[in-house]
């Protein structure tokens, strides 16, 4: 099997113990020997769980540690910018939670420095590692839907879900929910549909000083439209995320996977079989995996921080065109 890849974890929130570490954990090929936070009893806690060998509070320990191979960073959203530089300078390996940065500015920063160590930064986009989520792009690439003229996406969470509380810190999380959960959804929804967007109006509703939920109309080069709806806290029985997809052959829609087709003037559902158990989990483990690769065999980084600069410039659009009440038009 050969040495095995020795993994840093910057950040042990929830994304990091629900999914980064029992991902890493699972994978032969890989150790997890340090991990990083500022809470020490939730380190020493994590440490017995998965026998990690170091612990530290600082992440200059991490970085400057010649063992360590590679680092996940799953930090609060101001801390990706400079922690993925700094990474970067000591030539590490990394993969980063979303937002890569909190604006475009932050990520084009990161562009530069990415650009002296090439196929070293790996951006997290899990959800495109999905089994329904490729399965659907399969299908509008193979023009099994014909052409999609309309898409609609949102992510609205019920009345006392739980909210890790740096999210509602602007200055910790960068924005609101149109950042934080509005990310996820612009990252497939575009990666399913290679359109270029042309103009953006938002409109949003604040709560402390920061979006508790948001709507957003996304107009493409060639005339289509995507709409974004997500909320914090709405007065809703349950968690509700959702895509449908809209074409002149055919609907799609996710969560869970169906897709129709046009077949003699009738709707016919042509959904291959698709599990829907685990669907988050396994894509952790996918894209971890992909990492694994990266550092041992030399494999190229799936995604990287130009798919994080598409996704900023239409947030930052989005925040601009609520701030200024306007339509805004992307370059």
């Amino acid at each position: 099997m050969g040495k095995k890849v020795k993994i840093g974890i910057v950040g042990c929130g929830a994304v990091a113990q629900v999914e980064h570490l029992p991902a890493f954990n699972s994978i032969p090929d890989a150790e997890i020997t340090i991990i990083c936070d500022t809470d020490g009893r939730k380190l020493s806690y994590l440490k017995n769980k998965y026998n990690i060998p170091l612990i530290t509070l600082r992440f200059e320990d991490v970085i400057r540690n010649k063992d360590i191979d590679g680092i996940v960073i799953a930090t609060p959203n101001y801390l990706h910018s400079p922690m993925v530089i700094n990474a970067l300078e000591y030539n590490k390996y990394i993969l980063c939670e979303k937002p890569l940065g909190l604006n475009t500015k932050e990520i084009e920063e990161i562009g530069k420095i990415a650009a002296k160590h090439p196929n070293k930064l790996m951006y997290g986009l899990n959800d495109r590692f999905r089994q329904d989520v490729q399965t659907l792009r399969k299908y509008i690439s193979g023009d099994e839907l014909g052409e999609i003229f309309y898409a609609k996406t949102g992510w609205l969470r019920k009345l006392g879900g739980n909210i890790e509380k740096w999210r509602k810190d602007k200055i910790k999380s960068g924005g609101g929910v149109v950042l934080n959960l509005g990310i996820h959804l612009l990252d497939v929804a575009l990666w399913l549909l290679p359109k270029k967007v042309h103009t953006v109006f938002t409109s949003i509703h604040y709560n402390d000083g920061i979006e508790d939920s948001g709507v957003a109309i996304i107009k493409f080069q060639d005339g289509t439209f995507l709409t974004l709806e997500v909320a914090y806290t709405l007065l809703f029985e349950r968690d509700f995320t959702y895509l449908n997809l809209f074409g002149e052959k055919g609907s799609a829609l996710l969560n869970p996977l169906k897709i129709q087709k046009v077949q003699r003037d009738k709707l016919v559902d042509i959904t291959p079989e698709v599990s829907n158990k685990k669907l988050y989990k396994s894509s952790f483990l996918l894209q971890a995996e992909w990492f694994i690769d990266m550092i041992k065999r030399g494999r190229k980084p799936l995604f990287n921080w130009e798919d994080a600069l598409t996704i900023s410039k239409v947030i930052d659009a989005l925040y601009k065109s609520a701030q200024e009440n306007r339509e805004v038009k992307l370059d």
